[in-house]
């Protein structure tokens, strides 16, 4: 009898992985390049500009006051410096600001993917980088969809919708593949 229930236990786990499969292997498949793609980014990355290697003064991260920053005066820097560098980007927004006290550098990220990084220790300009990921990313979290779909919070349900049939998959997968060795043993 108990057998029997485990019988038919397992084959509608297998019926559940063999519906829902179909219906989730693009996502699932895109989630896993392009997550792959954006752990080895490090490899690819390049810098465009480096200033002339000066000496980093260390400084402690209780001395760093956020709010004693020069923030809007780098931020025009920036911004000049971006349009003296390449004239494409003389219409270029600013998209964030990161400031890492641990790194001692304030990046300023821009909408067409250019990052200037400034130095926390002399507040000069240490480099400017051309990032090729944020498309990556979109597409990585579903955000890039999320603008055709403004009223419905798209990114959370994709997120929840994949993160439900990876749990499903795992667990379903789990159990068959057990079944699998359970009777080869036998």
């Amino acid at each position: 009898m108990i057998m029997k229930n485990v019988n038919i236990f397992i084959l509608k786990l297998r019926k559940v992985h063999r519906v829902i499969a179909p219906y989730f292997f693009i996502f699932i498949l895109l989630i896993a390049l392009t997550g792959m793609l954006l752990g080895s980014k490090k490899i690819f990355y390049q810098s465009i500009y480096k200033t002339a290697k000066t000496h980093k003064k260390e400084i402690a991260n209780n001395h760093v006051r956020v709010d004693s920053l020069p923030i809007e005066k780098m931020k025009i820097d920036a911004i000049s410096f971006l349009e003296n560098y390449n004239t494409a980007c003389s219409h270029s927004k600013l998209d964030k600001i990161e400031i890492r006290i641990s790194k001692n550098q304030i990046n300023y990220i821009f909408k067409n993917g250019y990052v200037v990084v400034f130095s926390l220790t002399n507040f000069q300009l240490l480099e400017v980088n051309k990032n090729i990921f944020p498309q990556l990313i979109h597409l990585h979290d579903g955000s890039i969809l999320e603008n055709w779909f403004s009223k419905f919070p798209f990114k959370q349900v994709y997120t929840i919708i994949l993160g439900l049939a990876l749990i499903i998959f795992t667990i379903t997968g789990m159990f068959l593949w057990y079944q699998y060795k359970f009777i080869i043993k036998k």
